[in-house]
């Protein structure tokens, strides 16, 4: 029995194989090893055992099909840490699923990563700062995201603080904290939009 034959032993046990074994296997062997894998997954207490180059080998249905039960069912925290190991996973969904996938995290208060926020289809960036901006303020509210906005979607944000804030917004103790803090180049940029538009004024 040569290194294929002992491979194809674990092609239906739903048991993980390394990448290079995986690439060994014929056509129809790794539709049955994914398969399998799906069906192990599903049935496991961790819906993340699935490794990146499995989840690449997936055609297209199969891995949306995956990736809607993890937003519907299990997406935590804990579980988007887990997403941020996968390199191609935000970036290689369609703007339907990204939508599906903000939608949870808006529904279940989670945190939204802020390198996913510029692959957002326009409407969605929206929908995530009018979300943001109606939460309780604190240390992080604005956060990394706001670096990737163009000033049309600064102003919108900072006007939706404001409206949900209040215009004395600046002498919160959570943002004065973070505007002492002179080094935190997002917080001077954030003042620097609210004066160069005048956007505390507009709100008076």
């Amino acid at each position: 029995m040569n290194n294929r034959d002992l491979i194809k032993q674990y092609v239906d046990t739903g048991i993980k194989i390394p990448e290079y074994q995986v690439m060994q296997l014929s056509g129809a062997d790794k539709k049955t090893y994914l398969r399998k894998r799906l069906i192990a997954t599903n049935t496991s207490n961790n819906p993340f055992s699935l490794m990146p180059y499995e989840i690449d080998l997936m055609d297209s249905e199969d891995r949306d099909k995956y990736y809607e039960k993890l937003f519907a069912e299990n997406l935590t925290h804990n579980t988007i840490s887990s997403f941020r190991q996968m390199d191609k996973f935000f970036f290689g969904l369609s703007d339907e699923l990204k939508s599906k996938y903000l939608d949870t995290v808006i529904n279940k208060g989670l945190y939204l990563p802020s390198y996913y926020f510029n692959d957002l289809p326009f409407t969605d960036k929206l929908k995530f700062l009018k979300w943001n901006a109606s939460l309780p303020l604190s240390r992080y509210t604005i956060h990394e995201f706001f670096k990737y906005l163009i000033d049309e979607l600064k102003i919108y944000y900072i006007k939706k603080l404001i409206k949900y804030h209040g215009k004395d917004i600046l002498n919160h103790d959570s943002i004065r904290w973070k505007i002492s803090h002179h080094n935190d180049k997002i917080y001077l940029d954030f003042l620097n939009i609210i004066k160069k538009y005048n956007l505390i004024k507009d709100e008076q």
